[in-house]
């Protein structure tokens, strides 16, 4: 491939993914396509955490792991300066969206041909600035107590619950649910909860909301 063809990498790229099969057959398609550049494996956050250094050349993370989500490495990878991909068989829209926000250089389905993955990865170490997104339906434009309160629906809360735990009136609460039944195109909190797991909130919206979120 392009880039570091004919020299000798001696920063490794990192996947972090707990399924085995998976993991093992990326790195088996990375040391084919880069046979010259190493790279390390790891099956959990803890393992990436140990493993993660400024001299990562890449790292290459699944989602949903056995000790949390794999945006949890985010901060550290852009605190490194360490670009990072990612790998997921979940990607509804909302946690597309996700990632995108968290400085990730790309996000793939685990159905996208290994060959593609590793030339958009060529690309994106040749040039930092290099993105690769897929296309997603829009989300609703949400604003920042829309995500606090949607949040609380899907923790299955009731509007007393959630005005409680916001520090907000039950009719103020009321009224924001209502408006996300609008946003969502739900006729009750029921139609909302399942419209909204299917956009991927449910697993998005610690990193969508607050500071971390538009709308």
């Amino acid at each position: 491939m392009a880039g570091r063809r004919g020299e000798v990498a001696t920063a490794p790229a990192l996947v972090v993914d707990d399924h085995p099969l998976f993991r093992l057959g990326f790195v088996a398609a990375w040391r084919l396509a880069r046979p010259r550049e190493p790279i390390v494996e790891t099956s959990d956050l803890e393992g990436a955490r140990r493993l993660l250094t400024p001299r990562t050349r890449l790292l290459v993370v699944d989602l949903l792991l056995p000790d949390g989500f794999g945006l949890e490495l985010a901060a550290t990878a852009a605190r490194l300066g360490v670009p990072f991909v990612v790998l997921s068989t979940a990607d509804a829209p909302a946690i597309v969206e996700a990632v995108r926000r968290s400085g990730a250089a790309a996000f793939f389905s685990k159905e996208t041909d290994p060959h593609h993955i590793l030339l958009e990865i060529d690309r994106i170490l040749q040039d930092p600035s290099e993105r690769s997104f897929p296309a997603t339906s829009p989300l609703p434009a949400l604003t920042p107590r829309e995500h606090d309160v949607l949040a609380g629906l899907l923790a299955g809360l009731a509007n007393r619950e959630i005005a409680e735990l916001l520090g907000l009136g039950a009719e103020t609460v009321k009224s924001h649910t209502a408006m996300l039944f609008v946003r969502l195109g739900a006729s009750d909190r029921f139609e909302a909860v399942r419209i909204a797991r299917d956009l991927g909130y449910d697993l998005a919206l610690p990193y969508l909301r607050g500071g971390r979120a538009g709308g």
